[in-house]
């Protein structure tokens, strides 16, 4: 409502212009997009579906939206016949987060991912008719997000098992990309085998690019999930989500960060970069430069006269005041929100809270991809009372007895389980130990 009022007194003072300097928002870096492939079929590349849609919830969630995200999945392993839970794709043995949520939206699919699809994307040598969800619409204030996930080999990429693209072919795709103006800066990531040997061939600049393995290495899967009977994500690709959800739109992390998240005795390979095309030093780049969305703002440290051209000061004052009114108001329903989200410390008590019935968390523990997939979903009664679960420090059981089936709870949002206290605790506290 507060909007409609402000945009109405706008409408209302049209008749009025604004000294504005010419370069007020004269910036190099204006919108973030992303261009998530995956190039393999069949059920037992699971996994590389799984990469590409952990990598396409993680943009999401910091801010990126569909309208700038072009994701393109070779096969629909949710609604494969093998699939023990249909509609659904996992990235951990745990199954705590499912990927392909009720969200996705898949622009490119099944045999539409080829090699000409993907050049004509990136080039925007698409048809007239093309519906606009297919097309990569970005400009020279573009950064754009490129992952590639599949087969390879020393310089060329499978789509399909049926073609390839080589790596010349894909650095004649992005010089056209530079030529035509159509980014700012890349990140380029691909996890295959011999990753790096794909940008080998790269020579437009403001390309910054990662490789999940050298030439003559092969990029391994990190594990197997039992209950569906396939490997479900690669390392690569595992200990970078494993980074991005520490990530928050406002995070001061790097891409120097980064680029370090997965070194050779985690991923059994060792990680390329090539830095030479792109000329801000990683170490000083935000990760959401690439992973979040952007919102421009210039910093000033000179005063900015923002005045009217009339002299009419009784209506620009009236106009003043107005706007004041309205911050006044927005901050007031804004700091009643906060109050009501307001939790403190509290006791438990079994009789006002819900035992879940297995279902995920709301926000992921840092350490939900576990390394060893043995643990079961349902741990065993020992003794009674309450203990935490190992894996998630928001969640806690409660055991009647020794034989008895556990009853799971979650703290609420920001609070974690004190085992020395047997409650729901703030975690700044030197004594709660997660």
């Amino acid at each position: 409502m507060f909007l409609k009022v402000f945009i109405s007194l706008c409408a209302f003072n049209l008749n009025y212009a604004w000294e504005v300097p010419a370069n007020f928002a004269n910036t190099g870096h204006s919108n973030n997009w992303a261009v998530l492939v995956d190039t393999s079929r069949f059920w037992f590349n699971y996994r590389h579906v799984a990469n590409v849609l952990s990598i396409y919830r993680s943009v999401k969630r910091l801010g990126i939206p569909d309208s700038q995200i072009i994701l393109m999945v070779a096969d629909d392993m949710a609604c494969n016949p093998r699939n023990p839970r249909p509609a659904t794709v996992f990235n951990n043995v745990k199954q705590h987060i499912n990927v392909y949520g009720d969200d996705v939206e898949v622009d490119y699919r099944g045999y539409e991912v080829t090699v000409e699809n993907f050049v004509r994307l990136l080039t925007g040598r698409l048809a007239p008719e093309t519906p606009r969800s297919k097309k990569l619409l970005t400009d020279e204030g573009s950064n754009i997000l490129i992952y590639l996930t599949g087969h390879g080999g020393n310089g060329f990429l499978k789509f399909q098992d049926s073609e390839e693209i080589t790596s010349q072919e894909l650095g004649d795709a992005l010089e056209q990309m530079w030529q035509k103006r159509r980014y700012h800066e890349i990140l380029f990531i691909v996890d295959t085998c011999q990753a790096s040997s794909m940008y080998e061939k790269f020579y437009s600049p403001n390309i910054l690019a990662v490789g999940s393995s050298l030439v003559g290495e092969d990029s391994l899967s990190h594990h197997l999930d039992p209950a569906i009977g396939v490997y479900i994500i690669d390392r690569y690709t595992y200990y970078a989500l494993d980074f991005l959800e520490n990530v928050e739109p406002s995070s001061s992390k790097t891409l120097g960060e980064f680029l370090k998240v997965c070194p050779r005795y985690y991923c059994l390979s060792t990680v390329g970069v090539r830095r030479d095309l792109f000329r801000r030093d990683p170490d000083k780049v935000p990760v959401t430069d690439f992973f979040g969305s952007l919102r421009p703002i210039e910093l000033t440290t000179s005063i900015m006269n923002v005045l009217p051209v009339k002299s009419n000061k009784m209506r620009f004052l009236a106009l003043l005041i107005t706007i004041f009114g309205l911050c006044v108001l927005s901050h007031a329903y804004t700091l009643n929100r906060v109050m009501e989200k307001y939790v403190d410390v509290h006791e438990i008590d079994t009789n006002t809270l819900t035992p879940l019935q297995q279902l995920p968390p709301q926000d992921p523990a840092n350490h939900s991809f576990p390394t060893v997939p043995s643990v079961p979903l349902v741990p065993t009664c020992t003794k009674e009372g309450y203990f935490r679960d190992p894996f998630n420090c928001r969640k806690f059981y409660y055991c009647q007895d020794a034989n008895a089936i556990p009853a799971g709870f979650y703290c609420q949002s920001n609070l974690i389980f004190n085992t020395i206290t047997n409650s729901c605790d703030h975690n700044d506290h030197d004594y709660v130990q997660c």
